[in-house]
């Protein structure tokens, strides 16, 4: 309501924007299960919308992958990243455990429904989750971002498929190792 009152004309889809771009972020770095985008910053994201004018015609979304994927090798990450007003854009990611950002690739100009780049899991990595974001930066300084949070695997369990096939009693348990570095 706040974001509203300063600008009427905002969608929905940019209220979630800028209230997103304008959070803190709290617990691992960007999208997580525990707090989401983060904490809201009412004075943060009212900086990003200006009183009673137009709202930038900012996209910024990963489209693929999708909140949620599991991976085990490399992955390519497609997405928007575009405005009138725009001046560069990043692509970074997390693992979990990790407080600290890693550059996957960064432009300056802008993408619609393109490759942002390719996450490559290195043998190091632990099975857990990893934050993908995508930050577009506009030329008066603004930065708004999209973030997802998607699951490297080491270990992919095929059979039981569930939980209800664990009751019937003695159980074969079949399973996939994956993974960078992983050698049969």
């Amino acid at each position: 309501a706040l974001l509203l009152s300063r600008n009427p004309t905002l969608t929905p889809d940019q209220v979630e924007l800028v209230l997103e771009s304008g959070s803190d972020d709290l617990g691992v770095p960007g999208w997580d299960p525990y707090f989401g985008a983060g904490r809201i910053n009412a004075k943060k994201s009212l900086d990003l919308v200006s009183a009673g004018g137009s709202f930038p015609d900012v996209i910024v979304r990963i489209i693929s992958p999708t909140m949620g994927t599991e991976f085990y090798e490399p992955i390519q990450i497609t997405g928007t990243a575009t405005s009138s007003q725009f001046s560069s854009w990043k692509l970074e990611y997390a693992t979990s455990g990790s407080s600290s950002w890693t550059l996957i690739s960064q432009s300056n100009t802008p993408i619609q429904n393109g490759v942002l780049g390719t996450l490559n899991p290195t043998s190091s990595w632990s099975t857990g989750p990893v934050v993908i974001r995508l930050t577009a930066t506009l030329q008066n300084g603004n930065q708004y971002t999209n973030s997802i949070l998607i699951r490297y695997v080491k270990i992919r369990i095929d059979s039981p498929l569930s939980f209800d096939d664990l009751l019937s009693g003695n159980v074969e348990v079949k399973g996939t190792a994956l993974g960078v570095g992983f050698v049969k």
